[in-house]
């Protein structure tokens, strides 16, 4: 189909329009995800994070001592037995 000028010109500032309307939306939701309200969402999420987090380390750490106390009480454990087996 033969477009005129006029349709043309109607045409390409109607895909200019769209463009700018996409453009503005995908900025409208950069700067929601940069709000107050978001960030400080954020910070609460990262806080409860990290709070887990370092629950987990101490969870690790105790773990861990038990860990170490069960083998020294095998290693005990093992020479009783090969002084028994004597």
């Amino acid at each position: 189909m033969y477009l005129t000028n006029k349709d043309r010109k109607i045409q390409t500032q109607q895909n200019i329009i769209n463009r700018l309307e996409e453009e503005n939306r995908l900025l409208k939701e950069q700067l929601e995800a940069y709000s107050r309200e978001s960030m400080e969402h954020r910070m609460t999420l990262t806080e409860q994070a990290y709070q887990e987090y370092t629950e987990l380390i101490e969870e690790v750490s105790e773990m861990k001592q038990e860990y170490v106390e069960l083998i020294k009480e095998m290693t005990e454990l093992k020479e009783e037995m090969k002084r028994k087996c004597k």
